[in-house]
């Protein structure tokens, strides 16, 4: 089946999960050789320069999973299938296996979608801009609030530039470090951090991780290229209060 092939957690499994400092599994290879090089060949992004503009540097633009089952200009049906795949009950249902949420059938939706439900789904096509100047997209930040899980499956081009890693930290254990301030969910004093991992921005790797309080991570600056930074984005979001008390509100300074 086609779904089968597209599926990128089809191979993970419990005893794969990294629990420090907040459970995620880095994956490398989640999806067969030949079906990731030709979602790569086939990656739409150049079909969309009408609809998302340049605007300055380096910039998050995304074509949403809703826009992409309803495209029929830019996006080739691989992409289609591969969305259509990661937008259902099986990808929210494993999810919550893997990090033993305890609320493994809520009612879901696709984002956008008008029905009701406690969890809507989100699997978008994404791209980081050009960079004009040696920056950093995403600094040391937490997701919002609403975000149960994640995932960041990566293409980079054959020709990328370096940088844009997935930087993953923790809590400094130095003694007298001082406790993580946010502002805006970003962190204020990098001196109450310490780094943890590197997810290196590589062909083929998915990152997967569990929205806790913990769950504080940035994107490495990029150097100056003049190509984007290629990836796919999927999120399950509460509507509702779920719960889960690790995934909680944060104090912001």
């Amino acid at each position: 089946m086609e779904s089968e092939r597209l599926y990128i957690l089809q191979n993970i499994t419990k005893d794969m999960l990294i629990k420090e400092p907040f459970p995620h599994y880095i994956i490398e290879k989640p999806l067969e050789d030949a079906v990731y090089s030709e979602l790569l060949r086939k990656f739409p992004v150049n079909g969309f320069s009408g609809k998302y503009e340049n605007r300055g540097q380096n910039q998050r633009k995304n074509f949403r999973g809703y826009d992409v089952l309803r495209d029929k200009k830019h996006c080739p049906q691989i992409w289609k299938d591969f969305v259509k795949t990661h937008s259902t009950d099986r990808i929210y249902a494993d999810m919550a296996e893997l990090f033993d949420i305890e609320d493994k059938t809520p009612r879901l939706r696709m984002r956008y979608d008008p029905e009701e439900a406690d969890v809507e789904i989100e699997c978008q096509i994404s791209i980081n801009t050009p960079v004009k100047e040696k920056s950093s997209v995403k600094l040391a930040h937490v997701d919002e609030q609403d975000k149960i899980c994640c995932a960041l499956y990566y293409f980079p081009r054959p020709d990328d530039c370096y940088g844009g890693d997935l930087e993953v930290y923790r809590k400094s254990k130095k003694v007298g470090a001082p406790e993580v301030e946010f502002v805006d969910n970003y962190v204020k004093n990098m001196e109450s951090l310490q780094l943890q991992n590197v997810v290196k921005y590589k062909p083929n790797t998915l990152f997967l991780f569990l929205n806790t309080r913990d769950a504080i991570h940035a994107v490495s600056p990029r150097e100056v290229c003049g190509i984007n930074r290629q990836f796919v984005n999927i999120v399950a979001r509460k509507t509702t209060s779920l719960p889960d008390e690790r995934i909680i509100n944060r104090t912001t300074a």
